[in-house]
């Protein structure tokens, strides 16, 4: 397997489809996500039009544990690094797939970041090393 690692994207996204928390071998908990944003795309009549693009979003540690109940249609912000990882398939051709994988996440006025916010709690703070949560180093 190789593995290429590029820019931060930062980003508000809308989730799509959350799988089951799962683990690594080595003991670590992953979340997979799919998440949508919007671009702005303009049309040959000079207006725009907003074009969802679906993006695969990889979260470990405590940030997975964390993210595991979350519902579709709920938004984040999200800071990630772009990776694209690329392997041999059972069929003996090379795939590849592009991930963001998130180091820091808050929720973004959906009813949950409301429900925190009367309960006193703190939801534009991010869950990463600074924001107070354990963060376990990127498995790669």
């Amino acid at each position: 397997m190789s593995l290429y690692t590029s820019q931060i994207w930062i980003a508000t996204v809308r989730i799509g489809k959350v799988q089951e928390l799962k683990q690594t071998t080595k003991g670590i908990d992953v979340l997979n996500i799919s998440a949508v944003t919007d671009r702005s795309v303009k049309k040959a009549d000079g207006t725009y039009e907003d074009v969802p693009e679906w993006h695969n979003l990889v979260i470990f540690g405590n940030k997975a544990k964390m993210l595991a109940n979350i519902k579709p249609g709920e938004t984040l912000n999200v800071k990630a690094k772009v990776q694209t990882r690329s392997w041999e398939g059972s069929d003996g051709v090379k795939k590849y797939t592009t991930e963001m994988v998130v180091d820091e996440v808050t929720f973004n006025g959906s009813k949950r970041a409301a429900d925190e916010s009367d309960a006193g709690g703190a939801p534009a703070k991010p869950a990463s090393a600074a924001g107070g949560f354990d963060v376990d180093p990127e498995p790669f």
